[in-house]
């Protein structure tokens, strides 16, 4: 089954797998403390991340997947959630997309929700704020067309609006089912390719997805997505949303970036957890399942 994890190459499916991938990825990590406790950021040259959560005793009490892609959504920030964890290390934001779109009582072009891996780390944040997010989205379901033409042929709803080929719905602020870090948005290919998990040797596939007012990265385990879309195709579906806030691949206006680099190997080095402190069972608890 299709979880966040096996969207960039990794299996969890127990708390004991997640506790023995923790101590296997630990030593090679980036350290960064914050006021409520330590991230330990774990890079793949995929682009896989894993941000292994610790306590003021440096024992895990949790575990988020990421992915550092080329996406880019400018944004107003309007408020911090809670995602009801209970890990103070947990975060989400509120968010408009493309502000300058704001009219009246809307600040943007559409509001959302995602969660945030490093979200401690920006404790001193304060609201409204205007940043761009890199912003990762993990499939839970999603359908793919050759091209914009293909997809509208598809649908057989009245919205002009919602059967365009760049759309955005943000599912997380609907309905009865408490707020998540979710939407179900459409839109066009602009880079793709199925990339390698250097640690575990599983496959994923990456998109680099122009949607409304946003490009986002959209990575899904290949059981949702077992043909390689290609360029100018279109890709609709459900996300969960992870964000880094001012994290963007820097690049040229304009211009998208060869990812050819994650076939390349570096990441950064840290000291693991003290010998002997073990795995909490909370590191279990890993929120990253779809």
């Amino acid at each position: 089954m299709a979880t966040h994890f096996s969207s960039i190459g990794l299996s969890i499916t127990s708390d004991v797998e997640a506790m023995e991938l923790i101590e296997r990825v630990a030593i090679d990590t980036e350290r960064l403390p914050t006021p409520h406790g330590t991230y330990l950021r774990w890079t793949d040259p995929s682009g896989a991340e894993l941000w292994i959560q610790l306590n003021a005793d440096n024992d895990p009490v949790g575990l988020n997947p990421h992915f550092g892609g080329l996406s880019k959504v400018r944004v107003l920030l309007t408020d911090r959630l809670d995602t009801g964890s209970g890990c103070a290390l947990d975060g989400r934001f509120h968010a408009w997309a493309d502000p300058d779109k704001a009219v009246g009582d809307h600040s943007g072009s559409y509001p959302f929700l995602f969660d945030a891996p490093d979200a401690a780390s920006h404790e001193e944040l304060t609201f409204p704020a205007e940043f761009d997010v890199q912003i990762a989205a993990f499939a839970h379901d999603v359908d793919v067309f050759a091209n914009p033409k293909a997809f509208e042929a598809a649908q057989t709803g009245s919205s002009e609006y919602w059967n365009t080929a760049q759309t955005f719905i943000p599912t997380g602020l609907m309905g009865g089912k408490g707020l998540r870090a979710e939407a179900t948005f459409t839109g066009i290919v602009r880079k793709t390719e199925r990339r390698k998990n250097q640690l575990t040797g599983a496959e994923f596939v990456w998109c680099l997805v122009s949607s409304r007012s946003g490009v986002y990265d959209v990575v899904a385990d290949p059981e949702l997505m077992p043909q390689l879309p290609s360029p100018g195709g279109v890709v609709t579906g459900t996300f969960w949303l992870t964000g880094r806030i001012g994290a963007c691949a820097k690049a040229a206006e304009g211009v998208i970036q060869s990812s050819e680099g994650w076939k390349r190997g570096g990441r950064s080095h840290a000291e693991p957890p003290p010998s002997g402190s073990g795995v909490s069972s909370r590191a279990g608890q890993s929120r990253g399942s779809a």
